[in-house]
């Protein structure tokens, strides 16, 4: 009986610009994900409706079994660099550039009035990269003002999707939502 070797992968170029999507069924090299972390424990029976939850999860197990999930995509595609997490990704472009940082919050600040995030503005610019992404995710700091977590950024695949050599970036439907959207189009 003759063997059949499966065919090796293929090389995948490190650059941060190198991404295409050839076909559907084009075999995995990069994913981008959020695993469930606090702005998921900020989900409770009162706001589950406006952040669009009809249930509360138990957060410790989401987050277990968004890992195992990670670590099997790691697996298959056998690369360490498989899985780009949101949250290291945003960190990273709040580093990089301070004007990531301001275009984020001005265009939070205009997307969410009735969050009345413009009161603070100035003092969301002069955040620190960590606290601001800390601030993207949960809505939570030590300003007087707080603004709504972002528990449905695990869902990455609503945000955005690659075509060919092309990123397509959604825009929510819902205020819900919206945050997603910007922490997205900023990374």
């Amino acid at each position: 009986m003759d063997t059949i070797e499966a065919p090796s992968p293929p090389s995948v170029d490190p650059s941060p610009a190198a991404y295409s999507i050839p076909a559907e069924a084009h075999l995995l090299e990069q994913v981008i994900v959020h695993t469930p972390g606090p702005e998921m424990e900020l989900v409770s029976p009162e706001n589950r409706e406006d952040l669009l939850f009809d249930d509360i999860l138990f957060v410790g197990h989401a987050r277990q079994e968004h890992l195992l999930m990670c670590s099997v995509f790691e697996k298959i595609v056998g690369r360490p660099d498989t899985v780009l997490q949101i949250k290291d990704l945003l960190l990273d472009a709040f580093e990089a550039e301070e004007a990531a940082r301001h275009s984020f919050v001005e265009k939070l600040c205009r997307s969410l009035p009735e969050q009345n995030l413009g009161a603070v503005e100035d003092e969301l610019k002069r955040f620190s990269p960590e606290d601001l992404q800390q601030f993207a995710l949960t809505g939570q700091s030590e300003l007087p003002i707080r603004a709504q977590p972002v528990p449905n950024l695990m869902f990455t695949r609503d945000l955005a999707a690659v075509v060919h050599d092309h990123i397509i970036l959604s825009h929510a439907a819902t205020v819900a939502r919206t945050r997603g959207s910007i922490i997205i189009n900023v990374i």
